[in-house]
């Protein structure tokens, strides 16, 4: 049931996933990968207080999946507590999670913050080594447009998008700056 429940998510079936999870109520069954997938469920359900919950019950189960570290964070960042979601990002690190990710998502909070300079510094080192990488590359220039350096911001969306849809990205950028 638990790989059912898991699949169902991944599926975005998140009622089937519900579903299935809620028919392992024996605490014998509730295990580190029980409260993992549980968290996941309650992520995809917009439900972040009880995905943490969650994660930090598989945590105290001890888990061997970094990844429950890099999804607390986004919890706690949907939740506007930055401060542990940078905590869980660091953590995610420590634990090898891939570089690149976590300075994206640190990044993210620096932006959801309007620390901006602060995302351009975290991000510019990772899109110089991951150029290819579009979640990157939209982030820099959201920070790069809010920093006011929209000559970089084109350069950088020119790689990956035609002349208008870059056009189109700036403009719709420069109206969330404002």
């Amino acid at each position: 049931m638990l790989k059912l429940a898991d699949a169902y998510c991944h599926l975005g079936d998140i009622e089937s996933a519900h579903f299935y999870i809620s028919q392992l109520n024996s605490p014998r069954l509730q295990n580190a990968e029980y409260f993992y997938i549980s968290a996941n469920i309650n992520m995809a359900s917009e439900q972040y207080r009880s995905a943490i919950k969650n994660y930090n019950l598989a945590i105290k189960h001890n888990i061997n999946n970094p990844e429950v570290f890099i999804n607390q964070g986004i919890a706690y960042g949907y939740l506007n507590k930055y401060q542990q979601a940078e905590s869980a990002f660091n953590q995610a690190r420590l634990h090898g999670y891939d570089e690149n990710i976590i300075k994206n998502n640190l990044a993210t909070l620096k932006i959801a913050q309007n620390k901006n300079q602060q995302a351009v510094d975290i991000l510019s080192p990772v899109y110089l080594n991951d150029p290819k990488n579009k979640t990157i590359e939209f982030n820099l220039a959201i920070a790069l447009i809010r920093t006011d350096h929209e000559i970089q911001a084109r350069e950088i969306l020119l790689t990956h998008y035609s002349q208008a849809e870059t056009i189109q990205l700036l403009s719709a950028l420069k109206s969330q700056k404002a």
